[in-house]
């Protein structure tokens, strides 16, 4: 329980895809504005309002989980970028779609509890104090050669 593996019987080999995106089309082909109440200007200017309006194509997105857009991981490979260029996609934001250049910062790094306290023992407890016995041993072999 706990460790990540591949199962032959329930898990299905790979790639596996993460997003998809489905393309919808209004029925009837054609998609009506905003509605709105007629006013004197609008009954005045019925020929242009009766002129059909191009098809305007909507999106579906979907992801597998959501995870990579929390705040704990949208800094972590390119993450944020993924989602701000998918909310770009939907909003019809082309031009603000981009890959933004690599920071050269350090990038965080996101242990568990275990990992936190293998790291806390072995680098701060273990390695000093196997230091210190090694040295001892040194001592003494040396001493007891006077």
């Amino acid at each position: 329980q706990g460790q990540a593996g591949y199962d032959e019987k329930t898990d299905l080999p790979g790639p596996v895809p993460i997003a998809a995106i489905a393309e919808i089309t209004p029925k009837g082909g054609e998609q009506k504005g905003p509605t709105t109440e007629p006013t004197a200007a609008v009954e005045a200017d019925k020929e242009t309002q009766a002129a059909p309006t191009p098809t305007r194509k909507s999106y579906l997105l979907v992801c597998g989980n959501s995870a990579f857009a929390d705040n704990t991981h949208f800094n972590l490979s390119g993450n944020g970028d993924l989602f701000l260029n998918m909310v770009n996609f939907l909003a019809e934001e082309e031009s603000l779609i981009a890959i933004e250049r690599r920071d050269t910062k350090g990038q965080p790094l996101v242990l568990t509890l275990d990992q936190e306290r293998l790291l806390f023992w072995t680098s701060l407890v273990l390695v000093p104090c196997l230091i210190l016995v090694i040295g001892a041993a040194v001592y003494r072999v040396r001493r007891s050669q006077r």
